[in-house]
C-alpha cells in the first residue's frame, strides 16, 4: 500500500513539474505577452509607420498590413500591392465591415505573437523579410508546433486566427490589386471595355 501512494506521489510530481514549466513558458504572454492589439502599437524605434488618415486601421495595423500585401504581391519588374494603393483600398473596404476589421486585427495580433514567440521580437515588422515569409507561410498552413498552439490558446482562448486571417487578407489583396489600374497592367487588360456602363442590363435578350 505505501509503495502504491509513493508511486502515486512520483506520477503526481511529475505532471506538476511539467504543468510549472509550461507556465513558465507562458509567463512571457498573457500579460505575459506583448499584446499589440491592446496598446496602439509596440515600441517599434526603428520602423518608420505610414501616415493617414486612415478611416479603419491605426497606423501600426496600416504599416503591417502594407508589409503582408508587399507580400503577397511584390513588386518586381512589374508594379505590387504597394503601388497600387492596396493598403487605402483596404482601409476603406474595413471601415464599412466590422466582422472584417475583428478578423485583421486578430492577424496582426496573431503575426505579432508568433513574431515573439519564434524570433523574440514584440513585432511582425521588426523581423527580417524571411522571418516575414515564414511567418506568412504559418499563417497560411496553420503548421505550428502543440506547444505554441497550447500557448496561441492560452494568449487568444481559441485557434485559427492566422489561418482565418490570412485567407481573407489574401483574397482581399489580390481582388484590390486587379482591380486597381496596376493590376490591370500586369495582366495584359487595358480597362473597362464599356465605359458608359450597361444601360440595359435588366432587358433580356
Amino acid at each position: 500500500m505505501s509503495s502504491r501512494r509513493s508511486t502515486l506521489t512520483r506520477r503526481q510530481f511529475g505532471l506538476w513539474t511539467a504543468a510549472g514549466a509550461v507556465i513558465v513558458g507562458l509567463n512571457r504572454g498573457c500579460g505575459l505577452w506583448p499584446d499589440a492589439v491592446q496598446a496602439e502599437h509596440p515600441e517599434l524605434p526603428p520602423v518608420r509607420l505610414l501616415q493617414g488618415p486612415f478611416q479603419a486601421l491605426s497606423a501600426y495595423e496600416a504599416t503591417l498590413l502594407d508589409e503582408v500585401t508587399a507580400l503577397l504581391i511584390p513588386t518586381d519588374q512589374d508594379p505590387g500591392a504597394r503601388e497600387a494603393g492596396v493598403v487605402a483600398v483596404l482601409d476603406r473596404a474595413l471601415a464599412a465591415h466590422e466582422q472584417q476589421r475583428t478578423i485583421y486585427r486578430s492577424g496582426f495580433a496573431w503575426l505579432d505573437f508568433y513574431a515573439n514567440a519564434l524570433y523574440g521580437q514584440d513585432s511582425f515588422l521588426l523581423l527580417p523579410p524571411a522571418g516575414r515569409l515564414r511567418m506568412l507561410e504559418l499563417a497560411e498552413s496553420g503548421r505550428v508546433g502543440r506547444l505554441h498552439k497550447l500557448k496561441e490558446w492560452w494568449r487568444f482562448g481559441t485557434l485559427g486566427h492566422g489561418v482565418r486571417f490570412f485567407e481573407l487578407v489574401k483574397a482581399d489583396t489580390f481582388a484590390a490589386f486587379y482591380t486597381a489600374r496596376q493590376g490591370w497592367q500586369v495582366a495584359g487588360y487595358h480597362g473597362p471595355p464599356q465605359y458608359r456602363g450597361f444601360p440595359d442590363y435588366a432587358r433580356c435578350g
